[in-house]
């Protein structure tokens, strides 16, 4: 009975603050910003590749890996999918090694839903199943198989004041954006008749 009550108010406020035309958008934005807490996947391998991290955010970070080719299958940064990585570095702390290699592309992915900003942001070394500025995280590769799992408190943050229509992490799409991406066609003959 609480649970309904509670999730009744989140609702009402929700409406309140940010009128009817945008609690589903705001829902959707819920969904996604609960996708970002946690990342975790599984890699796999075949040869000497071999490493391990612990991270407690970037300040805080011991990691050394040396692989290529493995393949990681899982979910983070509001993608699930597989991916490719070749990887050659070492951290303590912020400091990583010189000659630092990380490369990652997508095998398949099977689902995406970050806006284009956020993509942009995630051209970092890292890329986008890469371990994130904030993130507390373990993870471990040797020889066949490996695992990583990582939480993120400030997008915990994120998620709890998104019902309030707030985004301080700057993630969220607009109903603008959700419906450009759903209906590509049609946004771009309304962009043209703008023009």
């Amino acid at each position: 009975m609480r649970k309904a009550s509670g999730m009744t108010a989140l609702l009402v406020i929700t409406v309140s603050l940010t009128g009817c035309v945008h609690v589903r958008n705001n829902l959707h934005n819920m969904l996604a910003d609960s996708m970002d807490i946690f990342r975790a996947d599984l890699s796999a391998s075949f040869g000497t590749d071999m490493g391990a991290h612990l991270m407690a955010t970037q300040y805080a970070q011991l990691k050394s890996y040396s692989y290529e080719n493995i393949y990681r299958i899982g979910f983070g940064k509001r993608h699930v999918g597989v991916w490719k990585e070749d990887r050659e570095d070492w951290w303590v702390g912020t400091e990583h090694a010189p000659n630092m290699h990380i490369r990652s592309e997508s095998v398949k992915v099977m689902a995406a839903i970050l806006p284009a900003r956020v993509v942009a942001r995630a051209g970092t070394p890292l890329g986008l199943m890469g371990e994130s500025p904030d993130e507390f995280g373990i993870g471990a590769h040797l020889f066949v198989l490996g695992f990583r799992i990582g939480v993120r408190p400030l997008e915990f943050a994120d998620f709890l004041v998104s019902p309030f229509g707030l985004d301080p992490c700057d993630d969220n799409m607009s109903w603008a954006e959700r419906q450009s991406l759903r209906h590509p066609k049609e946004s771009a003959s309304r962009t043209r008749w703008r023009e």
